[in-house]
């Protein structure tokens, strides 16, 4: 009997598994550079340079630049049973849209109660789906296809994360509203606005007391970014506290179950911000806390921190005109940002040779958010991508990662086959980056450059970013370059002559403002370090690679430069 049954149990697990211009009147003067094997990096994220001019400190603004949030992660606690649900000076509970947890950096994690990879669109298994190129499938698996349209509103995989999110709204408890008789005896200030409610202890004026409609247009324009239609921001209803004094709000119940903060914080739909004395800074501040809701709320995860943080930082980045609100902005100059100061963390950064790689952004945490310099380079790289020509229509579907899991491969995926670009790219916008910053002349033409076949003239703008010379110089081979030629220099005092010797009037990364430069770019997007050319000079590359040649300025002033100049590029036999 014994005998039959392991026969009959055997017989189970068996079925069971299964073109060339005129002649240049070019000085033959030349100097000459050798460039070694030490000058060259053949990494794209050393970014190490020559010294950067800074602006002078924005008015009143010598104190220590204000923080947007402390970053204590904390555990989510239910609201459910909470005294402040109680308390009297509280109605009942709200149907509302804003996001929980997560403040700059004070973050909780998100209660979605949804299973992503169990509730997909069809039917079967998930490899079932894929074999069949589901593009929810492929999606969940990784392999985002390059046909899906985040700003399609009929898009079936937006409309998939979007409905998930919305499934997910339905698990979480909101705050309960504030009986605004009771917030009045308070000796707090209740301001209606649309969709946001302002309390606040500091003093009326008229720039003040205009927060609450600045920020109804603030969620908008954020809506408006993020391709969401407004029609989704109706049942929006945030309450906003501007709090000048702790003990107040205290009293009044709000911070209870709030962790410690010391700029900003973001829970659900209460936004809190800790008066910062600059009113830019302040509507700023609050404008941050806003966009996290926002984006928890319609997107539901708050990972990776340096998408997060430097969303909020780059959307509320604002110019308020004649009362109308342009968010997303490159600052003109420190004035215009009072108590924003972190371009100038990332000039100090690049200048000592410590400018952040995207790698060393991704692997931010809470932690690194209670000082500036993670912001400012969460807000340099957001900043980066959704405004880089190259790269800022695929980073449109950043947001819609944050749902699933390992999002930073995911956008490292996006762009796998130009990640050395986009490496070289960021380095060279961290060297250059400045107050108004202009992406539109400072795109690189990756294209690789043809062996030299006896000389080549070029004509060269002096309001572009790095140009391709179309020339590969071949390592161990001596090339002469000259240049040639008058163009203009803008400057705030009046525009100023220049030839490619470039003026030592004022200087920019260590070399005279207009000077032309080069730069070898490499098959692995490595290069050389930036090299002067001035009127002439003669190398001899130990690496192979295309030829990159700019004047001498600032991202934020080339773009008002004029004119063109002449360079000849020739072998020659070394001497």
């Amino acid at each position: 009997m014994q005998t039959i049954f392991l026969i009959f149990f055997s017989l189970i697990l068996f079925c069971g598994c299964s073109d060339r211009p005129a002649e240049l009147p070019l000085s033959s003067s030349t100097d000459t550079v050798k460039i070694d094997k030490e000058a060259i990096s053949s990494s794209a994220e050393n970014i190490s340079g020559n010294p950067i001019p800074y602006p002078s400190p924005s008015r009143g603004s010598e104190q220590k630049e204000p923080l947007p949030g402390k970053n204590e992660p904390t555990e989510e606690k239910s609201l459910a049973g909470n005294p402040l649900a109680e308390d009297p000076l509280t109605e009942k509970p709200a149907k509302n849209s804003a996001r929980e947890p997560a403040s700059d950096s004070a973050r909780e994690p998100a209660n979605d109660p949804v299973d992503l990879l169990s509730d997909l669109a069809g039917q079967g298994s998930v490899t079932d789906r894929a074999e069949k190129s589901d593009p929810i499938a492929d999606f969940q698996n990784g392999q985002d296809p390059v046909s899906w349209n985040p700003d399609d509103p009929s898009d079936p995989i937006r409309q998939y994360v979007l409905d998930k999110a919305k499934k997910n709204r339905e698990h979480r408890k909101y705050h309960p509203i504030l009986n605004e008789d009771a917030v009045r005896n308070s000796g707090i200030r209740y301001l209606a606005g649309k969709r946001i409610r302002l309390f606040t202890d500091l003093p009326s004026s008229p720039e003040l007391d205009r927060f609450p409609a600045d920020l109804d247009q603030a969620l908008v324009r954020i809506a408006d970014r993020y391709g969401i239609p407004q029609a989704d921001l109706d049942s929006f209803s945030i309450d906003a506290f501007l709090i000048g004094k702790r003990d107040l709000f205290e009293k009044l119940g709000v911070l209870r179950n709030i962790p410690p903060f010391e700029n900003g914080y973001s829970s659900m739909n209460r936004i809190f911000a800790l008066d910062q004395k600059f009113l830019y800074y302040n509507r700023f501040l609050l404008i941050h806390e806003l966009v996290h809701s926002f984006m928890f709320e319609i997107f539901g995860q708050l990972e990776p921190y340096w998408f997060s943080e430097g969303s909020a930082e780059q959307t509320a980045l604002y110019r308020l005109i004649d009362q109308k609100l342009e968010l997303g902005i490159i600052p003109a100059d420190s004035e215009e940002t009072p108590g924003f100061e972190r371009l100038r963390t990332i000039q100090k950064d690049t200048q000592k040779g410590a400018a952040k790689s995207p790698e060393e952004i991704f692997a931010f945490g809470p932690k690194d958010y209670i000082g500036t310099r993670a912001y400012a380079w969460s807000w340099a790289f957001v900043l980066f991508m959704n405004n880089h020509p190259d790269y800022k229509t695929d980073f449109r579907k950043v947001p819609y990662y944050m749902m699933l899991d390992h999002p930073n491969d995911r956008f490292k995926a996006l762009y796998k086959n130009r990640w050395n670009e986009l490496l070289f790219d960021w380095n060279d916008f961290v060297r250059s980056f400045d107050y108004q910053y202009d992406f539109g002349k400072m795109p690189i033409d990756h294209t690789s450059g043809k062996e030299l076949d006896g000389q080549k003239d070029l004509d060269l703008s002096a309001n572009r970013g790095w140009q391709n010379s179309g020339i590969k110089l071949e390592a161990g081979k001596s090339y002469r370059i000259r240049a040639a030629g008058r163009f203009t220099i803008a400057d705030p005092h009046g525009d100023l002559p220049c030839t490619p010797g470039g003026i030592t009037l004022r200087y920019y990364q260590g070399y005279p403002i207009g000077q032309l430069l080069g730069i070898l770019l490499t098959s692995d997007a490595g290069s050389d370090r930036i090299f002067p050319i001035g009127n002439g000079t003669r190398i001899t590359p130990e690496r192979s690679g295309t030829l990159y040649l700019k004047i001498n300025d600032s991202g934020g002033r080339v773009e008002k430069n004029k004119g063109t100049f002449k360079v000849r590029i020739e072998e020659t036999d070394g001497k």
